[in-house]
């Protein structure tokens, strides 16, 4: 099952960081359900792809130049 998710603010980007990560936590429970030590070795050898590209440049922008006015008031 290969999923392909696109954010375009913090918040979109936030929820499918969580949402990947329950997606994966619930493929380890059907895997091993009710079997913590079954769990735990399938997550640390289980193959998985995951590939992020994240452009923080317009929130760095925001970030600077909410200084820079704070530091000219």
């Amino acid at each position: 099952m290969k999923r392909t998710y696109h954010a375009s603010t913090a918040e979109a980007a936030l929820d499918i960081l969580r949402a990947a990560t329950k997606q994966i936590e619930g493929e380890l429970l059907a895997y091993a359900p009710g079997n913590f030590r079954a769990r735990d070795r399938a997550e640390a050898v289980a193959p998985v792809s995951l590939s992020i590209s994240l452009d923080l440049t317009a929130l760095a922008e925001l970030t600077a130049e909410k200084h820079i006015q704070a530091e000219n008031l």
